[in-house]
């Protein structure tokens, strides 16, 4: 029987499929000075008036956490780090007017922060993002090397998903547009997907397009390689500083962080490219 391909279209799929491994403390992550268990997903909102507030994309957490000590060091202040969607929640707490130190998300909407006076005009280019393929269940990594293979993966798929505000997700719309299958995934859809499709049996298995390093940091996934150049659209990460930061200085000393070969070797190591 042909598996049905289910498109999963929440609207930060990122983390409620990585809930697990967010929990968890990546393999070598530094703990912060009271020895304690970096916390993941931290929220601004509850930063101390002496912490420095950052909102960073989802792409950013396997870069970011195993080397978040480093960073506070660089600082000289704790970094408290709330992750989330660059054009989801994060732009939308931001435009509701939640303050902050850095952003490290992307162009169009760090562009429309700046429009609005919500941050500062200098933009930094911090890495160009590899949009790839992980997939879940016990057989074999599927064939992603060509446009036919690809097609004949993600139709024989039990799931496929991505998160429709994520930095996979142009990426994955040009996927499903060029190999003309948008249009049953969503018919699949509407007979009542959900996220990874339900439990995967023999011979089963669920496509996830996503950021190369997200896929790498979930342990529910396998990562297969980067999707096929000719369906790749380009996602850079920019910084960028608050409009009124606490701790203008230490703002500053964060972004040259994020250029430091340091953090650089981090996000090669997950499948970024870094901005030179």
């Amino acid at each position: 029987m042909k598996r049905r391909a289910v498109l999963t279209s929440m609207a930060c799929l990122a983390f409620s499929q990585f809930g697990a491994a967010y929990a968890q403390v990546p393999a070598g992550a530094a703990s912060p000075p009271s020895g304690a268990p970096p916390v993941l997903g931290q929220k601004i909102a509850e930063a101390k008036p002496d912490e420095i507030r950052v909102f960073a994309t989802g792409a950013m957490i396997a870069s970011l956490e195993p080397i978040k000590a480093q960073a506070d060091k660089a600082v000289g202040k704790h970094v408290v780090i709330q992750y989330g969607a660059a054009r989801g929640d994060l732009r939308d707490q931001i435009l509701n007017g939640q303050s902050f130190e850095v952003a490290i998300l992307v162009p169009d909407v760090n562009d429309e922060l700046v429009k609005q006076g919500f941050a500062q005009a200098q933009k930094v280019a911090i890495a160009r993002v590899l949009v790839a393929i992980g997939y879940a269940g016990n057989v074999p990594a599927p064939d992603i090397s060509t446009p036919a293979a690809l097609k004949k993966t993600l139709l024989e798929a039990k799931a496929v998903s991505y998160a429709p505000q994520g930095l996979g997700a142009q990426t994955a719309n040009k996927v499903l547009s060029e190999l003309g299958i948008t249009d049953s995934i969503k018919r699949s859809s509407a007979a009542g997907g959900s996220a990874g499709g339900g439990p995967l049996g023999n011979g089963e298995y669920s496509i996830s397009i996503l950021p190369a390093s997200e896929i790498i940091f979930n342990k529910n996934l396998k990562y297969i390689g980067p999707v096929i150049e000719q369906f790749q659209v380009a996602q850079v990460i920019e910084a960028v500083i608050g409009a009124h930061p606490r701790d203008g200085k230490a703002a500053k000393a964060l972004v040259e962080f994020l250029r430091s070969p340091t953090f650089e070797a981090e996000l090669t190591k997950n499948g970024m490219v870094p901005s030179k």
